[in-house]
């Protein structure tokens, strides 16, 4: 509109545009931002949870906490974007899948019991189960840490119902993925952010008898949960048995005996080395899925001067088969030297060995 064309109205015409002008800086889309954490009240033990979110089509979140979330416990907070403000017609919809640590079923929230959930979990199983190596190795390192390597066969083939539960969370995920792509809010629930809720929590409490209720400063929603057992075949255990019996074969060290090594004989039995003046504590154990190495570090330092930073510090050894290691260690207080560009890195120094019994 412009003030030339009001004639007699000039003075009304001037007043309405400054309000409609004043209306629109006021009233302009706030881009927001909330934490979203879930909370576990179903009495048992969550291995990993996906969190879906969509405002509209403008934004779109997927949040993954892959990790045992005990029950009663809460996950770290994840943030999510949405709209305020005059002339947002913008609605938020969440969708949440999550797997127990005891089982390879996945339970998902379902508010109008929607079978696109369940194509999509079917789709991202066809892909997501890779049988092999890495798995096994997996399976191994979450019940053989590297101080009872050599006594937990029966375990690590105990533990296959755990790797099933690990890969239906990754089922799980990819369906959550599956499902943000589609486009659509089938098998979302809606519970809209508001001004209240920016920089605040969001809280989806997992709950008992198939429950969900959402929580936000700005109100309450609730919807219900539903579950898709994953296929286990026969053949997928088999494979993964024989993976570990082959993964044991030929990568897993046995760390029960004496090895030799750079710096003298390495005793697992008292975990010392160099002829028992030095100790070592071996405090991890895992896969190296690059290298593809077991990997296993810890601490070393003289056995009467235990924690003494001048003869102290940490190690990091690499097994890419079963009878020899190679890898590094640097002390507590750190060396430097320079690099061929000038700068400055921390000071290692090689440390290899082999099992004499190979």
């Amino acid at each position: 509109m412009n003030i030339n064309s009001c004639g007699m109205l000039g003075k009304i015409c001037f007043g309405v545009l400054f309000t409609l002008s004043t209306v629109s800086t006021s009233y302009a889309v706030d881009k927001k931002q909330a934490d979203v954490v879930v909370s576990n009240k179903t009495g048992k033990t969550i291995l990993s949870v996906t969190v879906a979110h969509k405002y509209s089509d403008e934004y779109e979140h997927q949040l993954d906490w892959p990790g045992v979330l005990a029950d009663g416990a809460k996950t770290s907070g994840q943030p999510v974007t949405y709209n305020t403000g005059f002339g947002t017609t913008g609605r938020d919809w969440w969708y949440v899948s999550w797997v127990y640590t005891d089982s390879s079923t996945i339970y998902y929230s379902d508010p109008n019991n929607f079978r696109g959930a369940i194509d999509f979990m079917e789709k991202a199983g066809k892909i997501a189960i890779p049988v092999g190596t890495s798995i096994a190795a997996t399976v191994f390192g979450a019940v053989c840490t590297a101080s009872t390597a050599g006594a937990c066969g029966p375990a690590a083939t105990a533990a296959v119902v755990t790797t099933m539960a690990a890969a239906s969370a990754t089922i799980a995920s990819a369906a959550a993925g599956e499902l943000l792509a589609n486009g659509g809010t089938k098998g979302f629930k809606q519970h809209i952010l508001r001004d209240d809720d920016a920089g605040k929590t969001v809280t989806i409490e997992l709950q008992k008898k198939n429950q969900i209720l959402i929580t936000s400063p700005s109100g309450d929603s609730r919807t219900v949960y539903a579950s898709k057992p994953t296929e286990s075949t026969p053949s997928q255990l088999e494979a993964i048995n024989a993976a570990i019996s082959d993964f044991k074969a030929k990568k897993a060290p046995d760390l029960s005996g004496t090895w030799d090594s750079s710096y003298g004989p390495i005793n697992f039995a008292n975990n010392t080395y160099y002829d028992g003046d030095g100790y070592i504590e071996l405090k991890g154990y895992d896969w190296d899925e690059g290298r593809q190495a077991v990997v296993i570090w810890g601490a070393y330092g003289k056995t009467k001067q235990k924690y003494d930073p001048t003869t102290s510090g940490v190690f990091t050894w690499y097994f890419k088969d079963k009878c020899s290691f190679s890898g590094t260690w640097s002390k507590l207080i750190p060396e430097f030297v320079k690099t061929k560009s000038g700068g400055l890195m921390q000071k290692t120094t090689p440390w290899t060995g082999k099992n004499p019994n190979c």
